[in-house]
């Protein structure tokens, strides 16, 4: 369960203004630190200084909650729900069959890029977006939900922007991945837990790279009809599904 510590008015203004900066730094620190990361094994492991750089923004935000507040939040990793296995079975299964029966494999992505793209990235993402910049500003600093979906999924799609050539793709992009970022917020508030969300992120991932959907995160209608399922099936059996005690603290 994510749990909300007592905090005084000056930790979370203080709190809040750290994460926002860390945000703001994820967007520059692939850049920033990539330059830095020169040894030869790093180079010759697809995806390893991303990985590398995730797990140093993620350990960054991490020192200055405890350093703020000196409290480590589990964000929301501790236990799964009850009913997970079968929202995700309900979620994937279907969509998944779906897929494999109607679009080709993708035979482009190589072993690594399929590790790093469908588990790596995902995790790490919801692990630094939702369970510790998100849970942050809406348990511990008290900021409007509205306001604490928002800014990191802006951040969140901004960080997607380089997946396409031109900048129409790009608003594009940037619009899908932030209303994604949304979502998987959403799905960890209501059932008070980051797991669902790590899923969620994964198992889309994993059908966009394991089938030929599309380039980026745009995909073809086809490939946006399979989200969609995805999209509308987790709302809904999250409704239905998500313990009726945990909806009640947090619609």
């Amino acid at each position: 369960m994510l749990q909300a510590p007592t905090l005084d008015a000056a930790t979370k203004r203080r709190l809040g203004i750290a994460v926002v900066i860390m945000l703001l730094w994820s967007t520059l620190s692939q850049n920033l630190l990539r330059p830095l990361l020169t040894a030869d094994w790093l180079r010759q492991i697809p995806y390893a200084r991303s990985c590398v750089i995730s797990l140093i923004d993620i350990a960054l935000l991490s020192v200055t909650i405890f350093a703020i507040t000196r409290i480590w939040n589990h964000a929301g990793l501790l236990g799964l729900p009850r009913r997970l296995p079968m929202w995700t079975c309900a979620v994937f299964v279907p969509v998944i069959a779906v897929a494999a029966l109607t679009s080709p494999f993708n035979t482009n992505v190589t072993l690594a890029e399929w590790l790093w793209l469908v588990f790596g990235s995902p995790v790490s993402e919801e692990v630094f977006y939702r369970g510790l910049a998100l849970a942050t500003l809406v348990l511990w600093c008290g900021w409007p939900r509205w306001l604490s979906y928002l800014l990191p999924a802006a951040v969140f799609g901004i960080a997607h922007a380089g997946q396409c050539a031109t900048w129409q793709d790009a608003l594009g992009v940037v619009a899908i991945t932030a209303a994604g970022s949304c979502l998987f917020g959403w799905c960890m508030l209501r059932w008070q837990n980051l797991w669902p969300a790590i899923i969620l992120h994964v198992g889309m991932n994993g059908m966009f790279n394991a089938f030929s959907l599309g380039e980026n995160a745009m995909l073809g209608w086809y490939g946006n009809a399979l989200r969609l399922w995805v999209v509308l099936a987790a709302i809904l059996l999250t409704l239905l599904w998500a313990p009726k005690q945990t909806a009640d603290k947090t619609l």
